[in-house]
């Protein structure tokens, strides 16, 4: 055992295919199953000493935040195929994608592809509601077909059935509500919104990522505080009405694993999860 984090020598190593029906679950079990196969043709190996274990690479390497249970909500501005691969990577056996309905949060945890046009709908426009079938909803320049949904402490059920039990009306728009007392949403983002800041920087050089606070109540007064390797690099307070992002740096002069850790705190002396982020100077 190495005693840093990603830094053990390789022994063995698979591939895994990802099919379109594919969830998380199933992706899981495949997952599992190839483990099972490596640590049989592997462990006789180790045991008899034949073994040539080989050392990471970090130069294919990238490291993420944690995703936490708020991470999963969904933005209908994005094409229909983000949206069902956003779904299947977030459904049971994790909390779910989710969006609102009425001020109350509502977890999508399965749906397809629909042939339903999406006309003038707006990103997160309720299309139509098909009896037996689900509910289309209008994103990005298609539109997705919720199957299996769930309000929030509430049981699941199929999409058109809760549909017909809320007199969800056609032209309603699913999403963020402008009112939702004491909720905060913190996420770390790249500079352009999305995940894909680079992780792994030459000495010296410097990444960049922006820490995104949406607020769904009144203005929110909100405190953060950024440490790399322990050390505070940067700190202040604002206020968050709506969407409020404030860019961070980080980097290093020195080789090897580095960890940037982001605190953020709200008016009310809530904390919100921390987010951490590894990332690697070659």
């Amino acid at each position: 055992m190495a005693s840093e984090v990603d830094h053990g020598a390789i022994h063995a190593q698979t591939a895994v295919p990802i099919d379109p029906r594919d969830d998380v679950a199933t992706v899981y079990d495949k997952v599992t199953a190839a483990s099972c196969e490596l640590m049989s043709s592997t462990l006789a190996s180790i045991a008899a000493g034949t073994a040539s274990p080989r050392p990471q690479s970090f130069a294919g390497a990238s490291y993420r935040p944690q995703r936490y249970p708020e991470d999963g909500i969904i933005d209908w501005t994005l094409q229909p195929s983000q949206q069902l691969d956003w779904i299947r990577a977030l459904t049971a056996p994790y909390p779910g994608a989710f969006t609102f309905h009425d001020a109350r949060r509502l977890v999508i945890w399965s749906a397809r592809a629909s042939a339903q046009p999406p006309g003038d709908g707006a990103p997160g426009e309720v299309l139509a509601v098909e009896p037996g079938c689900g509910v289309h909803v209008c994103t990005g320049d298609g539109t997705v077909l919720l199957e299996r949904v769930q309000v929030a402490s509430g049981p699941s059920a199929w999409a058109d059935e809760w549909a017909a039990a809320v007199g969800l009306e056609v032209g309603t728009v699913l999403g963020a509500p402008t009112m939702f007392p004491r909720w905060l949403y913190t996420g770390i983002r790249g500079p352009d919104g999305g995940f894909a800041y680079e992780t792994n920087l030459a000495p010296g050089e410097c990444g960049t990522l922006l820490l995104r606070c949406i607020a769904h109540a009144a203005p929110t007064r909100v405190r953060y505080t950024v440490t790399q390797d322990g050390v505070t690099v940067d700190a202040g307070e604002m206020t968050v009405t709506g969407c409020t992002d404030v860019p961070v740096s980080y980097g290093s002069t020195d080789p090897g694993s580095h960890t940037l850790r982001v605190a953020v705190e709200g008016d009310d002396g809530a904390g919100q999860p921390e987010r951490r982020i590894k990332f690697y100077v070659a």
